[in-house]
């Protein structure tokens, strides 16, 4: 499938690819955004997102009631590997945290990233980007194609 004309295309809806598509896409330009999954997905992460990330969407004007509604307001950030368990008490800092599971997080932000860009594929794969008379052509294949 060859991509239609656009101002930008920002490949990876995950939490970076969604808001750059929200923010791009309030600033005027024409969006599209691809990911290889389809959406709502689960992500193997940490489940902690700082409270400046809220700051910044709420400059968006986001409605952040869903994902609040959703989350727990903590003092503690914690990560767990295979070998360790490091937790970072943020309680007596300036950072502070929400709880959110990744799965719901990812999910809203591609939601509102949805309603605002021209144009989003899910199930990509075999990206392929080719230079034209001055141009970029971008080609895919989007699953059960």
């Amino acid at each position: 499938m060859l991509i239609p004309n656009f101002d930008i295309v920002i490949i990876g809806a995950g939490p970076g690819g969604a808001s750059a598509a929200i923010f791009a896409a309030k600033k005027g330009l024409k969006v599209a955004l691809l990911d290889r999954s389809v959406f709502p997905r689960d992500k193997v992460c940490g489940d902690q997102v700082i409270l400046n990330a809220l700051d910044t969407l709420v400059k968006q004007n986001i409605d952040l009631t869903p994902l609040i509604n959703q989350s727990v307001i903590t003092g503690c950030l914690q990560y767990i590997t295979d070998k360790e368990t490091v937790s970072f008490d943020l309680r007596e800092s300036q950072i502070k945290s929400f709880s959110c599971k990744r799965l719901f997080f990812d999910n809203f932000l591609f939601t509102e990233a949805s309603k605002l860009v021209e144009k989003f594929y899910l199930g990509i794969e075999d990206i392929s980007i080719n230079e034209e008379n001055g141009y970029s052509n971008l080609f895919f294949k989007q699953e059960n194609e």
